[in-house]
């Protein structure tokens, strides 16, 4: 069940993400930007808290192998980092340092950071939600 959810948060966030470029790609994409803005905060703050949900819950395989920790841990990061650039909000309320200027300058550096690979990491989530349901299919076997 988890599986499933993660494929759809993970391939709604990677959409998301990479919107601007998949409308550059598929002009036709143009017609539902105003429904994919309204989106981005919910699918944002469920990318985060999906992501750190399967980060820190095991992976147990169709065969019973169990990976206890970090069991999903490339798609976890890359959901967490895809809900981040679409729900910003959430960094109005993490400080990084207890003086505001230093917290704020963090905050600058690690959302350009972001924003500057968005691409790359929205097409990543995108894959890995598609390669979440290649394993929903599969019956959970482990793909790699």
């Amino acid at each position: 069940m988890f599986g499933f959810i993660q494929f759809v948060v993970f391939t709604l966030a990677g959409f998301l993400v990479s919107f601007k470029f998949l409308s550059e790609k598929v002009p036709a994409l143009e017609k539902v930007k105003d429904i994919a803005e309204k989106l981005k905060i919910y699918v944002g703050l469920g990318a985060v808290f999906v992501g750190v949900w399967s980060l820190f819950s095991p992976y147990v395989g169709a065969d019973g192998r169990k990976i206890d920790f970090l069991g999903d841990l490339v798609p976890s990061v890359l959901s967490i980092a895809s809900g981040l650039l679409l729900a910003t909000v959430v960094f109005k309320y993490v400080n990084f340092s207890e003086d505001m200027e230093k917290s704020n300058t963090r905050r600058s550096k690690i959302q350009e950071t972001l924003e500057k690979y968005s691409i790359p990491i929205g097409l990543a989530t995108l894959a890995f939600g598609f390669i979440h349901l290649i394993d929903i299919i599969a019956g959970g076997y482990p793909l790699i």
